[in-house]
């Protein structure tokens, strides 16, 4: 047996082993907490502060530490300091080579400084690792995270889709195959999801603008088409409006082109329960699971009102609806209700609140 210590007042008994991965749990904890109080603060220096103590908790979670440097490079950038952005950028990139979007954001800085040719190379570099994405990123990308901290946002997808004008190319279906997969697998078969066009700068507003709605109906008939539950699904298209690289270089303007999925309700799947019988001698026998059909009559109600932004009457049906699944002690419902509330919060700017019904719906998905 051997001495390990967790913290400086707690001292046990185990085994080298366990000893060590207790000590990086803990301390993957303690980035956690710092990185939450990191996430609330509006004061950019406290931020900063407690983004740098969370790096250096020597937690080995590699894709946890990339993504706190990528919020701290974030967070750099929004208050000017572009220097200190890339190097925190370039750092998440050393530690998850296939992270995309700290190329974005390089390539982003890069082009605003007029340095094209290395704002060329991260463009490249993150419509490479955008187009290519394995079932099990996209998978990661949409569902609301059960994991450690992060920069709280929608989950979303970006999809980089050949097209002629709006109409789907043979390598563009291959891609959607692959979405298709993910969006009805596991946790994310109770999502509902929207999908949004976007186009670069050619061209009218108003020609963008139906491009854009008409990209993205393609993609929603495409997965329509499949089976694919018409109440999870929603368009929308916003044209040129929303940029997300400079339009200047061919390769911002691929990148702009591009369709969004997002995340933006949960609901209570189907549930396969065993009926129970006796035979004539009383011995219970099990049968053939039935499917359990539940009613997201209401959550459908609240999403609707969450997609015309009525966040706040669309939070009181989703608290109303935990309260009761809680009075019932149906996990599957209380889940539900809680990863709505983190969504519509989020949408609404209270991050505090956010977080609170994040931690709420960690749990409960980490008891699954």
């Amino acid at each position: 047996m051997t001495n390990c210590r967790l913290t400086s007042l707690t001292l046990i008994l185990c085994l080298p082993f366990f000893c060590i991965s207790a000590v990086l749990a803990y301390d993957c904890r303690k980035a956690e907490v710092l990185c939450n109080k990191a996430t609330l603060s509006k004061n950019f220096k406290e931020k900063e502060k407690f983004l740098h103590s969370a790096v250096s908790a020597s937690c080995e979670d590699k894709v946890f530490i990339a993504g706190i440097y990528q919020q701290l490079g974030k967070a750099y950038e929004n208050n000017g300091l572009s220097g200190k952005a890339k190097t925190a950028y370039k750092k998440a990139i050393e530690l998850m080579p296939d992270l995309p979007t700290p190329y974005l954001y390089l390539g982003n800085l890069y082009e605003k400084t007029r340095v094209r040719k290395a704002a060329n190379i991260y463009y490249k570099k993150y419509i490479n690792l955008s187009k290519f994405r394995t079932q099990s990123q996209l998978g990661s990308s949409l569902r609301i995270s059960v994991e450690k901290c992060g920069t709280l946002d929608i989950p979303k997808e970006y999809l980089y889709l050949d097209f002629n004008e709006a109409e789907l190319t043979p390598e563009s279906t291959e891609q959607l195959k692959d979405v298709f997969t993910a969006l009805t697998q596991g946790e994310l078969n109770s999502y509902r999801f929207l999908i949004i066009g976007h186009s670069d700068v050619a061209g009218s507003d108003k020609y963008n603008q139906l491009l854009s709605e008409n990209r993205a109906r393609a993609v929603a008939y495409w997965l329509l088409a499949r089976g694919f539950p018409e109440n999870r699904l929603a368009v929308a298209g916003f044209g040129r409006s929303r940029p997300a690289a400079d339009s200047f270089m061919e390769e911002g303007r691929k990148i702009n082109t591009r369709i969004e999925i997002q995340a933006i309700g949960v609901m209570i799947a189907d549930v396969q329960e065993p009926l129970v019988g006796k035979d004539r001698e009383g011995e219970m026998l099990l049968e053939v699971p039935r499917s359990i059909k539940y009613d997201n009559t209401l959550f459908e109600e609240g999403a609707m009102l969450y997609q015309s932004g009525k966040y706040g009457q669309a939070s009181e049906i989703f608290e109303a609806e935990l309260v009761k699944f809680r009075k019932q002690g149906f996990a599957e419902g209380e889940s539900a209700a809680l990863g709505n509330l983190y969504l519509t919060y989020l949408a609404a700017g209270d991050t505090e609140k956010a977080l609170e019904y994040l931690e709420g719906y960690r749990k409960k998905r980490r008891k699954k």
